[in-house]
């Protein structure tokens, strides 16, 4: 997947913008980039932009791109292995070696180069672990402690569905003796990890066939869009978080009224993901599809939908 072609001029670094307002540096506007490399570069409607944007910050901020000194960059990040950077290409690492050295990746780990064209033309990045990250920052502060790098942070919702149980599902505790497969049961829990086409529950702002058609590349397309089923589920709760955002949590039993829509690839999956950001995770689920709500015909089947992984503390 190439993370650019969703969001690589929109997921920006909170830490790095806290700590420039403290040493009293003036974060600077973003300089919006798209996908050089994409024969169809994937736009963002606005209201797409400030969604992801809120939400990789945890708050209710404009657009920006903070740069700070090498010097200043001195906390750590504690996260999971759903976040990770885009580093700007240029001096004093003008090339992929060059990170690779000041970062200490290895020779055998030369990180690949992702192309953006943007406000002040064609600029290239390079992704980082949020280890790999810190260690390129200490460098800076030896070698270079003037230099004001350019990162990029971009976090996904995790999907980790277990092969051998229906482990994570909504609503469903998977450890208990009733929910834990037997060896009279030869049947695969589905869906499965990598499985295409598959079906996802909506309760949100995904809940929109413009916004989907944006995420997925499909806005130069004429008279193309997502096909989204009216459709129900059992197990959660809506929740909210930031003051606007939707958040489901387990609520055994309890009925959530959304859309359903097919994912048809991993490619659409992973904008899905990167959109929901980390504050998400992907779990099975059993949706009612409003097949022809007309006449009331209904179809369940097997699927996944976002459920919120944060601390409930912070939900209304």
């Amino acid at each position: 997947m190439d993370w650019l072609s969703v969001l690589e001029d929109v997921a920006l670094e909170a830490e790095l913008e806290d700590m420039a307002l403290e040493a009293g540096t003036q974060a600077h506007e973003e300089a919006f980039y798209t996908p050089a490399k994409l024969k169809d570069p994937q736009l963002l409607r606005d209201d797409t932009l400030q969604h992801i944007h809120d939400i990789q910050n945890g708050v209710n901020s404009r657009q920006k791109r903070s740069q700070i000194g090498a010097s200043q960059c001195r906390k750590r990040e504690t996260t999971g292995g759903n976040v990770f950077y885009l580093v700007k290409l240029e001096p004093p690492f003008s090339t992929p070696e060059e990170l690779a050295v000041a970062a200490n990746l290895g020779p055998n780990n030369t990180p690949s180069v992702e192309k953006a064209t943007g406000d002040e033309g064609t600029a290239r990045f390079c992704r980082l672990s949020p280890h790999s990250k810190d260690v390129l920052v200490d460098w800076l502060n030896l070698k270079h402690p003037s230099y004001r790098p350019t990162f990029i942070r971009i976090g996904k919702a995790s999907k980790e569905l277990s092969s051998t149980s229906t482990y994570p599902s909504l609503g469903v505790d998977t450890t208990l003796p009733q929910h834990r497969p037997n060896a009279w049961d030869a049947s695969r829990p589905y869906p499965l990890q990598d499985e295409y086409p598959v079906w996802y529950f909506f309760y949100g702002t995904l809940a929109d066939q413009d916004l989907l058609a944006n995420l997925f590349g499909w806005s130069d397309v004429a008279h193309k869009l997502p096909i989204l089923y009216r459709a129900s589920l059992k197990g959660g709760i809506l929740k909210t978080w930031g003051g606007r955002y939707r958040a489901m949590i387990d609520s055994p039993g309890n009925l959530v009224e959304g859309f359903a829509y097919q994912v048809q690839s991993r490619d659409e999956e992973d904008a899905l993901l990167v959109y929901e950001t980390e504050k998400y995770e992907v779990v099975r689920c059993n949706i009612v599809l409003e097949v022809i709500a007309s006449v009331g015909l209904k179809q369940l089947v097997k699927g996944c939908t976002f459920r919120y992984a944060g601390s409930e503390e912070d939900l209304a």
